[in-house]
């Protein structure tokens, strides 16, 4: 299930990982889960086009590039890990295929000191 493998990622970047980052991709994957339901974690290779729609559906009210690039990186991280060797659970990263949003090469603009 779905749910099974969302427990194992997070476990597995719990090791390495601050828990705020943990918290950040509980919400994140959870809502993947919670827009795909509770499929076999093996049918995500068959569904990218499901797991691109999710992606769209999670970032749906973000506006700012930098968090969409950031949710996707998430999602990507996860179905990657799903596709490692040591996991092999499906064949292939299903974000793939979804392209990454345009960022601004813009840098912010100093604070004056007043």
């Amino acid at each position: 299930r779905l749910s099974d493998a969302i427990e194992g990622y997070l476990l597995h970047k719990a090791i390495r990982c601050s828990p705020r980052t943990i918290k950040t991709d509980t919400v994140l994957v959870g809502q993947l889960r919670q827009h795909l339901g509770d499929i076999d974690a093996a049918m995500l290779h068959l569904s990218r086009q499901r797991v691109s729609g999710s992606i769209s559906h999670i970032t749906r009210n973000e506006v700012i590039p930098h968090t969409v690039k950031r949710n996707l990186a998430v999602i990507s991280a996860f179905c990657g890990w799903l596709a490692s060797e040591d996991i092999g659970i499906v064949e292939g990263n299903a974000t793939d295929s979804v392209p990454n949003p345009k960022l601004s090469k813009m840098k912010p603009k100093a604070l004056d000191r007043a």
